[in-house]
């Protein structure tokens, strides 16, 4: 569901792909991408400042290297779980989740 081909994943924006990330799991529950408040929501809890630029705190780093390319691995889908279930609970609270517009 979170698979990397699902989203822009790229290692030289964190941000943009966080962003993507979050478009992609609302567009994928509530048919819908994430409002400007929303992103900003998810950044102040997930983005840290380091030396003048936003990078992912290190529970969300779903870009974080490791010698060992298993761990690597291991760690980067869990950080990307870690995101996707903040964003899930959040979305699980929302009354669009449960209702749609009636089509005409």
């Amino acid at each position: 569901f979170i698979a990397n081909e699902n989203f822009n994943f790229d290692e030289g924006n964190e941000v943009g792909s966080l962003h993507s990330l979050i478009h992609y799991l609302f567009k994928a529950t509530v048919s819908r991408t994430a409002t400007s408040a929303e992103l900003a929501l998810f950044g102040e809890h997930m983005l840290v400042e380091d030396a003048g630029e936003q990078t992912l705190h290190s529970t969300f780093d779903m870009f974080r290297t490791n010698d060992d390319p298993v761990k690597q691995e291991k760690y980067r889908e869990d950080n990307k779980r870690n995101i996707a279930v903040i964003v899930l609970d959040y979305i699980s609270r929302l009354s669009a989740t449960y209702t749609h517009k009636e089509v005409k």
